[in-house]
């Protein structure tokens, strides 16, 4: 069962929701109607997935959403929206949002996008399923798509660090490190930690390293 939260301040339409998603297999934890409720839902409950409605009564739905994947690194968090502005698709994506899906969808296609997430893509609103993130704005860098936390463990894996060395070095737990590990291995479409470090020598995002490393 994938442990899902649902955000949305409109709570019928939330459940409504939550209702049919139970129908498919995924497991409801929890419907919040602001940000704040969100995070402590999310830290609470260590969900799969979030599925965040933007315009929250107590903030920013996009930064509710990066607080929640500070909080639970493996998270898929989807924008669900009303609107189908090319540039708030865009900005969400680009805040570390897996993908943006719009409240007009059918119960099946949103099922479908939940699905694609979960199995690493990210998914937009031209035509929900086969928009990916290089597919939405070619120029912008995999490494864009990074967490600050993420970026730092991914130095340190370049680095030849081992999870605990990693763990001390950031003051986080072993457990954190592994979950970091797996949400940027995701976003660099990575299968293992070497290959991570490879893709980010191929695209120069660790040059800076090597340079003061070699010097």
């Amino acid at each position: 069962m994938i442990r899902t939260v649902i955000v949305d301040d409109h709570t019928l339409f939330a459940e409504a929701v939550g209702v049919a998603l139970a129908h498919r297999g995924y497991q409801v934890e929890g419907v919040a109607r602001t940000g704040k409720d969100a995070i402590e839902i999310a830290r609470k409950v260590r969900p799969d997935l979030v599925l965040m409605s933007l315009g929250l009564p107590d903030g920013n739905g996009l930064e509710v959403g990066r607080t929640i994947a500070e909080h639970v690194p493996s998270v898929k968090v989807l924008a669900f929206n009303a609107d189908r502005d090319p540039d708030l698709v865009w900005r969400t994506v680009r805040a570390g949002f897996h993908g943006y899906v719009t409240k007009e969808s059918t119960i099946s296609t949103l099922v479908e996008s939940l699905d694609a997430v979960l199995a690493g893509r990210i998914v937009t609103p031209r035509g929900e399923r086969e928009g990916t993130f290089d597919q939405v704005r070619p120029s912008e860098s995999r490494w864009e798509r990074l967490t600050p936390r993420e970026r730092e463990i991914l130095i340190l894996l370049g680095r030849g660090h081992r999870t605990g060395q990693i763990a001390g070095s950031l003051h986080i737990s072993t457990n954190t490190v592994r979950s970091h590990v797996q949400a940027l291995l995701t976003k660099l479409s990575a299968h293992s930690r070497l290959e991570a470090v490879a893709i980010a020598r191929r695209r120069g995002l660790l040059d800076d390293l090597w340079e003061t490393s070699n010097g």
